[in-house]
């Protein structure tokens, strides 16, 4: 197999995948915590090519568990926060909130999108 992933397959995977997230959150989102939690860029990389292949096969991924996502895109690491300052912000945090803006955006046009067809269909059910 050349890294090809049938249909079939994919579904099996992604079914797979959405159980391990329902029965075992804490291990299933641990590539998320790693990668906000990410120092050195080679792991950055790596753990975030792990949640996007993750948010590939999940589809409900960056929005099943918000607490975890506030959390890992949220959290200072231990940082001390200055009086009127933001505290540290890492790479990894960043790069998880752009993924995360980008599948909510991503959500509400689709939203946009079926709402219109809907009332196109009604109009012309209409006529």
């Amino acid at each position: 197999m050349d890294g090809v992933v049938e249909p079939s397959e994919q579904s099996a995977v992604s079914t797979f995948l959405q159980q391990l997230a329902d029965d075992y959150p804490k291990v299933f989102f641990k590539p998320v915590i790693s990668c906000a939690a990410a120092v050195k860029d080679v792991n950055l990389v790596y753990q975030l090519r792990v949640v996007t292949t993750l948010a590939r096969l999940v589809p409900d991924f960056w929005v099943r568990d918000a607490d975890l996502m506030a959390i890992a895109t949220f959290r200072d690491g231990g940082a001390k926060v200055i009086e009127g300052g933001f505290g540290k912000v890492r790479l990894g945090q960043c790069l998880l909130l752009l993924q995360l803006i980008a599948d909510v955006h991503g959500r509400t046009a689709a939203k946009k999108e079926l709402s219109s067809v809907r009332v196109l269909a009604a109009l012309h059910c209409l006529c």
